[in-house]
C-alpha cells in the first residue's frame, strides 16, 4: 500500500516541493517507480501478518524465530516469508538454525568481527535443500516440539532436539562423520 505524505498528514504540498528534485533523483538511482511524495519503498502489510521468519540484522549466532502473529518490526531485523509452498517454513526454520548452516553464515555470510551480518545477501544466497513435502515432516515435528517447550517453559533445554536437527542436515548433506566432527568442533 503506497500512499502519498501530504494526503495521509495533511503537509503542505509547497513544503514538499523544495525537495521534489531530490526525491525524484532517488527514484532514478533505485529505479523506483512510485510517486516522488510517496513513502520511500512501502511494504505489502501480509508480510507483516502472515507466517514469517524472523531475524535480527546483526546476531552472535544463526538466531532464527518463527513467527505466526502480526508483528511489524523495523528496520533492525529481516523477515522471510513463504515464496514456495512445496518449502515449509519451519523446514526452513530448522536448517537455519543447524550448525552446519551457521558454519555456511559464518565463512559464506557477511560478518563484523564474530557477529553474523543477516541482511538479503547472504540470506538469499543461502543453499537449501530441496526435499519432499513428506520429507520434512521429521524436522517440522521436531521445531514444533521445540517451540512449544519454549512457549511453556522459554529456558527449556531443547539441546537434544536441536542436536537431532543437525544430525538430519548432515544427512541430507550426505556428510562423513570426518566432516561432522569438523563442523561439531567449530568454536567461535
Amino acid at each position: 500500500m503506497s500512499w502519498n505524505l501530504h494526503q495521509h498528514l495533511g503537509l503542505n504540498i509547497e513544503h514538499l516541493k523544495e525537495f521534489q528534485l531530490i526525491l525524484e533523483e532517488r527514484l532514478v538511482r533505485y529505479e523506483e517507480k512510485y510517486h516522488w511524495t510517496s513513502l520511500h519503498r512501502s511494504r505489502d502489510e501480509t508480510i507483516f501478518t502472515s507466517s514469517k521468519i524472523v531475524v535480527p540484522y546483526r546476531s552472535c549466532q544463526n538466531t532464527f524465530a518463527y513467527n505466526e502473529t502480526d508483528w511489524f518490526c523495523r528496520s533492525d531485523c529481516y523477515i522471510i516469508t513463504q515464496k514456495d509452498t512445496t518449502l515449509s517454513l519451519k523446514y526452513l526454520l530448522a536448517l537455519l538454525n543447524s550448525k552446519l548452516y551457521y558454519l555456511w553464515l559464518y565463512h559464506r555470510g557477511k560478518r563484523k568481527g564474530n557477529t553474523l551480518e543477516l541482511f538479503n545477501t547472504p540470506l538469499s544466497a543461502i543453499p537449501i535443500k530441496r526435499i519432499s513435502p513428506d520429507d520434512q515432516n521429521e524436522f517440522i515435528n521436531l521445531v514444533d516440539e521445540i517451540m512449544m517447550r519454549k512457549a511453556n517453559n522459554p529456558i527449556s533445554d531443547t539441546s537434544e532436539n536441536e542436536l537431532k536437527i543437525d544430525r538430519l542436515v548432515y544427512d541430507l548433506f550426505c556428510l562423513t562423520e570426518e566432516e561432522v566432527s569438523l563442523i561439531e568442533s567449530f568454536n567461535v
